[in-house]
């Protein structure tokens, strides 16, 4: 309703039942003004308030939706986060445990568990859980980060009582290594049983290398030996076997094997050796056998022998390769495969396993 004197928008005080002009003051009373106008003035006023009213609930939603957005950006990040902190520490736990720090690879694992958890907490909060899930993902992460410090803790410690792979070992005087001269230099990364050896002397030169490989044919190990720039392999009367290897030109490494026992002969039923024709032979030493694979050697047989076995595996449907240089065969039937090396012209060396199907 406008005024009779300005033309202003005149307002509405109900309590006075008036309509007043905040322009020029001028009031005119309810009763003097028609049911016609009233109506329209009451009815632009509600038009007037549903405007605001739309307005502000528009402006709310508004931001609602972006505090849910920026909430949803967040907790994406958090998610990412978690994912690649979950990458660390499994990548932690392998090496606790491959590097013997059992106790640390224990608490890694734990940190495995709790990150996973955290995650997957997260993920269903983002799905619409309560604020309960979101808490306890953020207690869980929390644990997984304070188990950093346990952890560090517990490689330092095991560290400085784990021996030094660099650490100088005094040479055997029993087992495998007591067959062997000492080196002029300390080993390092030394293991010596019963039945093996193995040390690696870093930092020398050829001429040390040749020189140990003088000795250890004085020793006795000079039985069917192969000589080259930078190996040499050989066994003792024995039958123990040696091998020195010049690594890098700066480095050698020492491995022995017991010689192999030799039973009656028989021929096993599994690890694939049953798919294979039985061969002629009066000794066999089978170094492992399982339902899958099995590794063994026959005794006494020679180059001839070999290539005769080898067409008794084509007629038994094998197919393969033989390297006369190498004197190996490689070859397969349906899901198994089959490798045969001659070993120092009289051994055959098996080695069979069962593919998946």
């Amino acid at each position: 309703m406008n005024c009779k004197q300005c033309g202003g928008v005149m307002t509405i005080d109900q309590k006075n039942r008036v309509f007043s002009c905040p322009f020029c003051g001028t009031v005119e009373p309810f009763d003097n003004v028609s049911k016609k106008e009233l109506d329209k003035a009451v009815n632009e006023i509600k038009k007037e308030n549903k405007k605001m009213v739309d307005a502000i609930v528009a402006d709310n939603r508004k931001t609602l939706m972006a505090a849910k957005a920026e909430k949803g950006a967040k907790d994406t990040i958090l998610i990412v986060l978690l994912t690649i902190f979950l990458i660390f520490v499994v990548i932690m736990t392998a090496y606790c445990f491959d590097s013997g720090y059992l106790f640390a690879g224990i608490i890694s694992s734990l940190q495995i568990i709790f990150v996973f958890a955290s995650i997957f907490l997260k993920a269903m909060y983002r799905r619409g859980g309560s604020d309960k899930l979101s808490i306890a993902s953020s207690v869980l992460a929390g644990l997984a980060a304070f188990f950093i410090i346990v952890w560090l803790v517990a490689v330092g410690n095991s560290s400085s009582s784990a021996p030094s792979r660099n650490e100088e070992k005094q040479w055997p005087t029993l087992g495998m290594g007591s067959d062997l001269p000492e080196p002029k230099k300390s080993a390092r990364d030394l293991y010596n049983s019963d039945r093996y050896l193995s040390a690696r002397i870093p930092d020398i030169d050829k001429d040390f290398f040749d020189d140990y490989v003088r000795q250890c044919q004085a020793a006795g190990y000079n039985i069917d030996q192969v000589y080259k720039e930078r190996t040499y392999v050989a066994y003792n009367d024995k039958d123990d076997e040696l091998e020195l290897n010049l690594f890098y030109g700066t480095e050698l490494s020492i491995t022995m094997n017991k010689h192999l026992e030799y039973s009656e002969f028989y021929w096993p039923k599994s690890g694939g050796v049953q798919y294979l024709p039985e061969p002629e032979a009066d000794k066999i030493s089978v170094d492992s056998l399982s339902d899958t694979s099995a590794r063994l050697y026959i005794a006494d047989v020679d180059k001839s022998y070999m290539v005769k076995y080898i067409d008794e595996l084509k007629n038994a449907g094998f197919s393969g390769s033989y390297d006369d240089k190498e004197q190996s065969y490689r070859g397969k039937k349906k899901n198994v495969s089959l490798t045969i090396e001659l070993k120092r012209g009289r051994i055959m060396y098996f080695d069979v396993y069962i593919l998946n199907s």
